[in-house]
């Protein structure tokens, strides 16, 4: 945790600062299997669509893709020392790009137009789809809402802006991954009630829209 976030703060990423000890250490240990780690905190709210137009600004989604590339190209010479998130369809993503793996709308905030993102526990290593997929997921579905396709469209738009590549294959590859995400964290949980049937209806939207 402490080489990712010194690597992300030097390219100059929106993400946390660690705090360093009276010792001048990077985190200080409990007791034989514990650890701990003091964060700088964040400014500004958590990323949400607008009450208005229900919906992320162009800029906003623009800056979200961004930023996620900017990560997934940190060039990492640990990355191996991560969990391996294995994906098949290789051509469509580096392998060993480092994912967050948690991209929920509770470890994205915006402030100023600027996004920041915290909370990287779960990173691995793997193919960038994963992180795009969960992203998309929980960004431009949603049950109170609907889908916001063109949403969608804009930051996948975005994110590959500078490659060259079929966008119906990306999207067919993010749908694939997207559903089994889901199908995993349905059958590998005990939801309440209520969060089962948001996670079911994301599927749903996926499904009849990507």
């Amino acid at each position: 945790m402490v080489r990712i976030h010194s690597l992300l703060n030097e390219r100059r990423i929106n993400i946390p600062i660690i705090i360093n000890t009276k010792d001048d250490e990077k985190y200080c240990k409990i007791d034989e299997d514990n650890y701990l780690v003091v964060y700088s905190f964040i400014e500004g709210e958590q990323i949400g669509w607008s009450e208005k137009y229900k919906r992320l600004s162009e800029n906003l989604i623009k800056e979200l893709a961004d930023t996620l590339k900017k990560i997934h190209d940190t060039k990492i010479s640990f990355l191996n020392d991560l969990e391996n998130v294995k994906y098949s369809e290789a051509d469509l993503g580096n392998e060993n790009s480092l994912l967050h793996f948690d991209l929920t709308r509770n470890n994205i905030f915006v402030s100023n137009g600027k996004i920041s993102i915290i909370d990287f526990d779960d990173a691995k290593m793997g193919n960038r789809i994963c992180d795009i997929s969960i992203l998309i997921a929980n960004i431009f579905f949603s049950k109170t809402y609907g889908a916001d396709i063109n949403g969608e469209k804009i930051f996948v738009n975005e994110y590959f802006k500078d490659e060259i590549g079929n966008t119906e294959n990306i999207q067919k590859s993010i749908k694939k991954y997207v559903v089994k995400w889901i199908d995993y964290i349905l059958s590998g949980n005990r939801f309440d009630t209520s969060t089962t049937e948001s996670f079911e209806v994301k599927r749903k939207l996926i499904m009849e829209n990507l």
